[in-house]
């Protein structure tokens, strides 16, 4: 096995840049994964763009407009994911501007995601914990309007960086092209900890407090089916999301470290624990859609499967005779009433 010191920088953390025969089993498995995420995550995530832009029109809460961002940011990830299934296998064969071009999109999809997440988060944790805040309610919409300016401009500034400093290089040892950021080693490392302070850490910190909250309101306040299924369906997101990342940016800090040339850390199981961890992680785009589209009834009935007219039906039928179903039908914007 190579020296960890000798191998080139991921590419904005997240691309495999040794191409080593001896571990061509590693890379075909992740190939395969990453086709397979790939397969699932894109009807997803436009059957979920499809019902929010042409069959929620003029009825989307400010959660549904976070959702659909959620969904574009999976898409931008998604698409890159045949071209990183290449490279496993074959090394960069697109050229440079491609380098360039889905290095950036990458990092606008997985950054945008974690963010987003966050945004989507603390929206629920004002729908629940200042639900008797008329003031708060009121301003829910404004806020996720500016949060999600502010999001997309610090992910598009940094995707931009990282596509700016995207190159194709050869491998000096096996001869294959490489997709690598070609910045200083400095810069190359103060990206990886901004990635795992910014965009990992710090959610994770935010998340963790307002679901406490959250727990803390439920324990007293009685909150009706569709606004415990709502927050269900986002901490159900939220927990498999960093069950996704958690270990690849452990092992992302722990091979900086290595690069570092702390020696005690260059082992084969981090070098094996980097691709496991690499394609746990490409797993979370196709998770999101399938949570809302098989979790929440608004994108249940629109699917094309026999027994939903029947369902859409029954659902119309309710919705005539309680005033109160629709709360229920769209949880994402509903609020708890506390006892």
């Amino acid at each position: 096995m190579e020296n960890f010191t000798t191998v080139p920088l991921y590419t904005g953390y997240y691309t495999n840049s040794s191409i080593d025969n001896e571990d061509y089993s590693l890379r075909l498995f992740s190939a395969v994964c990453y086709s397979l995420v790939f397969c699932i995550s894109l009807p997803s995530n436009i059957f979920l763009l499809w019902v929010l832009l042409l069959r929620q029109r003029g009825k989307r809460t400010p959660p549904d407009c976070l959702l659909l961002q959620l969904a574009i940011s999976d898409l931008f990830l998604t698409v890159t994911l045949p071209f990183w299934a290449s490279y496993q296998l074959h090394g960069w064969s697109f050229g440079d501007w491609a380098c360039k071009m889905t290095s950036g999109l990458f990092t606008l999809g997985l950054d945008a995601y974690m963010m987003l997440l966050t945004a989507m988060t603390l929206d629920r944790y004002v729908a629940v914990v200042h639900a008797a805040s008329p003031s708060a309610q009121g301003r829910r919409a404004l806020w996720v309007r500016g949060a999600s300016v502010a999001i997309w401009l610090v992910c598009v500034a940094v995707s931009i960086w990282i596509a700016y400093n995207c190159e194709t290089l050869r491998n000096g040892d096996s001869g294959d092209l490489l997709c690598e950021d070609v910045s200083g080693l400095q810069a190359r490392l103060l990206n990886y900890y901004l990635h795992i302070g910014l965009f990992c850490l710090l959610p994770f910190a935010v998340v963790f407090f307002c679901y406490f909250r959250i727990f803390m309101t439920v324990r007293r306040c009685a909150m009706t089916a569709g606004q415990q299924q709502a927050v269900k369906l986002i901490a159900g997101i939220t927990v498999v999301f960093f069950v996704c990342w958690v270990p690849y940016n452990v092992v992302l800090f722990l091979e900086t470290l290595a690069i570092l040339d702390v020696e005690s850390l260059q082992t084969d199981a981090l070098h094996y624990g980097n691709y496991v961890t690499h394609t746990l992680a490409y797993c979370h785009c196709c998770i999101n859609p399938l949570f809302h589209v098989f979790g929440a009834g608004k994108f249940r009935r629109h699917l094309p499967l026999p027994g939903v007219a029947s369902y859409r039906r029954e659902e119309s039928s309710r919705q005539t005779l309680s005033p109160t179903t629709n709360s229920q039908n769209h949880p994402a914007d509903s609020q708890q009433t506390c006892v």
